[in-house]
């Protein structure tokens, strides 16, 4: 190739490499948050008595519970404190306010030499005690595949105009959404911590809440005792959730940390 007597300008080399029909549901995700009017909010807790407690319970306990799962824990309680926090508008108007919150949970794994985001539904998360949650949560590090249905499969090779007629229409459907998606969603990058910094970051997602909880960072207080924190962005859907909720939820989430026992 070569342009305006430039014979030495060499073309452009590069590969193409299939679409995987798992990125094509991460990239519908991102459609699908584009109908949810998301107002955020961000703060960093402090949870050095909170890692005491599960310190302590190691030591004495038999079984074992993570710090992402006893987090995952206190935000099941505040949304069964908070049932309006998981509602759902229909079509028509109607908010459907569930007794229990269904949460899309996603996680990564590795296929062959790609990183993919899986999803589970942990369905009734609410009414859950921490040890079943534990349970649920730690059998995912077993998942070495995206799992997908048939018709998830079918549906996710239409043309993508197509798969966005159905997510409008399936948008106004609470029921039938909250079934399939969840309708609030939980994720955490405390697996990827680092003592170093606190990475926010406000999660894409289509729920009537979510909560994303980023690693750790260790810091010095007035009297120079090390003090653990985390970052915790909450984003809540604005057609449900007005600001003044949404502080009562998080102001109810840093009291379920701080009361939780085990």
């Amino acid at each position: 190739m070569s342009g305006n007597g430039n014979p030495t300008q060499k073309a452009t080399l590069y590969t193409v490499e299939k679409y995987a029909r798992e990125r094509v549901l991460v990239d519908d995700a991102s459609y699908l948050g584009s109908k949810v009017y998301l107002m955020n909010t961000m703060f960093e807790l402090d949870i050095t008595e909170l890692r005491q407690k599960l310190k302590t319970y190691r030591k004495n306990a038999t079984s074992k519970i993570s710090l992402p799962t006893a987090l995952f824990y206190c935000y099941a309680q505040t949304l069964d404190k908070q049932k309006r926090a998981h509602a759902l508008k229909s079509s028509r108007n109607r908010l459907f306010v569930f007794n229990e919150a269904d949460v899309f949970f996603p996680f990564e794994v590795t296929v062959g030499e790609q990183k993919m985001i899986a999803r589970k539904i942990i369905r009734a998360a609410n009414t859950k005690s921490i040890h079943q949650l534990e349970a649920e949560i730690a059998q995912l590090s077993n998942v070495k595949t995206v799992q997908m249905c048939w018709h998830e499969r079918l549906y996710l090779s239409l043309p993508k105009a197509i798969r966005n007629i159905g997510y409008s229409i399936l948008m106004g459907i609470p029921i039938k959404r909250k079934e399939l998606f969840g309708n609030v969603y939980f994720s955490t990058a405390l697996t990827l911590g680092t003592d170093k910094i606190t990475a926010q970051s406000i999660p894409c997602h289509f729920h009537s809440i979510g909560m994303f909880i980023s690693p750790c960072k260790m810091v010095n207080d007035a009297t120079n005792q090390i003090r653990s924190t985390i970052g915790v962005t909450v984003s809540a859907d604005h057609a449900i959730i007005n600001g003044v909720d949404l502080a009562r939820f998080c102001k109810e989430f840093m009291k379920q940390i701080d009361e939780l026992r085990f």
